[in-house]
């Protein structure tokens, strides 16, 4: 018998899990949550699948907690929403701003300027008019000439390691001082996939930089 196959993403022993998310040691899936309802989180969780096919979190929109990635459309009503949310992160985390509508909105860049110091990095990804036909977007593949979705995701390891570089802030309404999710948590999974039987392999390191997946490098 080979036995089980063991690795720094596999083989994680769920009955010892807790702690910080990277810190203390542990692994998870990607958390990624948003200021509102339709601002392209699911969108962005299976853009985050396709490309690593990693379990994804699509923790729907932020109440508190662990959050890594947290979207927003580029409208004036959901950047207006980023403060409060942020006001509640443990850590700042990486914003994907979603370009719902196309064009420049001068209301919504005031809003990303004051956020600008409470975030790891932020990534906008242009206004993509396919997707606003699919039931399911961005449908089987990622588009092929999106350089900033490409971009976004190519920076993104980098900035996650950033983000945990340091201790978690003590002094926010944050859940559970930014602790490993439940099990309950981990089965949603996908958006628009079957919830797995068992919850999935862990994808965010909790350790060292090293750990970062090889799909997201």
């Amino acid at each position: 018998m080979g036995g089980r196959r063991r690795g720094p993403f596999c083989g994680t022993d769920r009955s010892r899990r807790g702690g910080d998310t990277v810190t203390g040691g542990q692994m998870r899936p990607l958390v990624v949550a948003s200021v509102a309802g339709g601002v392209g989180t699911s969108t962005w969780a299976r853009v985050l699948y396709l490309a690593t096919h990693l379990p994804v979190n699509d923790a729907g929109v932020y109440r508190g907690g662990v959050v890594d990635v947290l979207i927003s459309s580029n409208t004036a009503a959901s950047t207006a929403r980023l403060g409060p949310a942020l006001a509640v992160c443990a850590r700042p985390p990486v914003l994907v701003v979603m370009h719902t509508v196309p064009g420049t909105i001068a209301e919504s860049r005031s809003h990303l300027r004051k956020v600008q110091p409470h975030i790891t990095a932020r990534f906008d990804i242009g206004h993509q008019r396919a997707w606003l036909e699919m039931a399911s977007p961005p449908g089987p593949r990622i588009p092929a000439k999106a350089k900033d979705i490409a971009e976004a995701l190519r920076q993104l390891p980098a900035a996650l390691q950033q983000m945990y570089a340091g201790p978690a802030q003590t002094s926010t309404r944050a859940t559970a001082s930014a602790g490993m999710p439940r099990a309950s948590a981990v089965h949603q999974s996908i958006p628009g996939r079957a919830a797995p039987a068992t919850p999935p392999q862990p994808s965010v390191p909790a350790g060292p930089v090293s750990a970062v997946p090889r799909r997201l490098r």
